[in-house]
Order: structure tokens, then sequence, then C-alpha cells
């Protein structure tokens, strides 16, 4: 289920079109001076500035001498890709905000190394591969982007880069946040490039269930976060016995998470990567199990996939 792609050459051929589009220099730096914290990018909610650049996507396109079916179908794909971006940008500037609480925005360079599905999803992991074997971020946005989608070969070669000072903030906070019940990666991964996953699991005991182990609860929370990337390291982390007891339950918890709590949460992923994530889970399952899921939950199902 999660490799059917039902796109047609054709339609995988104009998203490519559009995603050369958001490539070009001029669209980037009108893309680089959109400056928001506001995840939603729907056409009602999207930042003038933003309404603006893509217009002039818009317009460009317009002028390309293009068949006129044609110039509509590139028109009506390039106004959701550039939401999807939108929501990327700003869900990754929030992110790899540093220490200081210091804003950041992303800049051509940054902006330059996004890489599209030929779906024409920004591709999340791929493009952090981009940043962190590129030298447009530093080192410290380096092991939080690693950090994020469980890049393990990278992960101990950034920590031992990392400043110092850096180093401290990491090892002083990690505690507070695990306690929490926070779904802090660079603070979990910081536990384990020290050698010190006892106290990870320590420190996350009192937010697991009987008998549900840390990689168990590593797997369902990032699940439930949208974190596709990081679910599907912790999952292949499982024992036969434990991906049976976990694949329903985090599905389950992932459709009641994601429809009974409204807004945005800065921990979670843009709204459209929670049907990634619930397409993976499904594609893990038997028939008989996806048709459990189905008849639980119609109408949420139903409701996640329409995001």
């Amino acid at each position: 289920m999660e490799h059917l792609n039902p796109l047609s050459l054709k339609d995988m051929t104009i998203r490519r079109s559009a995603a050369l589009l958001f490539q070009e220099s001029n669209t980037l730096a009108s893309i680089s001076n959109c400056r928001t914290r506001c995840l939603f990018f729907d056409d009602c909610k999207c930042p003038l500035i933003w309404r603006e650049s893509v217009y002039e996507m818009l317009v460009k396109i317009s002028k390309l001498g293009l068949p006129e079916s044609l110039t509509k179908q590139l028109i009506d794909t390039v106004r959701p890709m550039g939401r999807h971006l939108g929501r990327w940008k700003v869900f990754h500037e929030e992110y790899l905000q540093d220490s200081h609480d210091e804003e950041i925005y992303f800049d051509v360079p940054i902006l330059g190394k996004l890489c599209w599905t030929a779906a024409g999803a920004v591709d999340y992991r791929k493009t952090a591969e981009e940043l962190i074997r590129s030298d447009v971020i530093d080192t410290v946005k380096k092991f939080k982007l690693a950090c994020l989608y469980c890049l393990e070969d990278y992960i101990p070669l950034f920590w031992q880069e990392l400043p110092t000072e850096n180093k401290k903030y990491f090892c002083s906070k990690r505690g507070s946040r695990l306690q929490s019940g926070a779904l802090d990666l660079q603070f979990w991964w910081t536990y384990i490039v020290k050698g010190e996953e006892s106290k990870l699991e320590y420190l996350t005991r009192s937010h697991r269930r009987d008998q549900v182990t840390f990689h168990q609860y590593a797997f369902q929370c990032s699940a439930e976060k949208g974190n596709k990337t990081a679910a599907e390291y912790f999952f292949q982390k499982l024992t036969h016995e434990q991906k049976n007891a976990s694949l329903i339950n985090t599905a389950r918890a992932l459709v009641a998470f994601r429809n009974a709590i409204p807004g945005v949460y800065p921990e979670n992923f843009p709204k459209e990567k929670f049907s990634d994530v619930l397409r993976y889970l499904l594609s893990l399952m038997t028939p008989d199990q996806q048709m459990q899921i189905f008849q639980e939950e119609p109408s949420n199902v139903l409701a996640l996939f329409l995001h």
C-alpha cells in the first residue's frame, strides 16, 4: 500500500516541472523572504508575501505558451506544492532554532538543497541528507537534523564536532525534556552517543505502559508526531513479537491523536505527514489488520487522509 503510486507518467512530469520552477533562483529568493511561524499555509491563511511569491510563479507559468489544459494542470499543481513547501520551511526553521531562542530563516543556499518526490511533495529525509552533507548549515543544525531523522551514521560524527557549549546544552536539558514526555530526538540521541541508553530507559519509564519497551515507545511517539522516518527506524529495532504488539496500537493512537487534538504543536510534523505515517503503518499490516483499523475508525481514518 505504501508504495502504490496512482500518478500517471504525465502527472509525474507535471510535478517534476513544478519542482523545477520552485528551484529557480528568483523563486527561492522570494521564498527566503517569507518569514512567518504560521504552519497552516492554507489559501486564506498564507502570509501575503508567500501568496505574492506563488502568484509570481503562476504568472510565469501563464506566459510559457503551453496549451491551456496543461497550463491549468501546472497551476493547479503548483498551489498545493507551494503550501507543502511553506509548511516544510516553517517546521524546520522552528526546529533548528538555536539554544538562545534566536529565530532563524532559511536563505537561498539552504532552500536550494530541497528534494522533491515523484508525487510532488518535499522529500524530508533526502533534503535533510543533502543539508547535512553540505556546508550551508552549521554543525549544530546538522546534528539536530541527523537526530530528527535518525541518521545514525552521521550523529556520532557531528557530536564529536559540536562546540563544548552546545554539548553542555544538550546534556543539561536532556533529562528534563525526557521527563516531560517530549519527543526531542536530539536529546534522546545524546544518551545513545554517550553510551547511556540505560538512563534513557529509566527516564522514559513513567511515560511507557507496562510491558512496553523503550523502542516500542519511541516507535509510537515518532508515529504520533508524524515523523515517518524515525518511526521506520525504531520499528526495525523491534522483535517480531514487539512489532505485532505495537502495530495496531500505534495506528489507533495515531488516528485518535491526530483527529482529537486540534491545532499545531512545535514537535508535530506538518499535517500532511500524518497520512504518510498511517499509509506506512497500513503497509506493514495484513489485510485483516487493515480492515480492523478501517472498521474501528472509518471517519477518522478518512479525515486523516483528506488532510
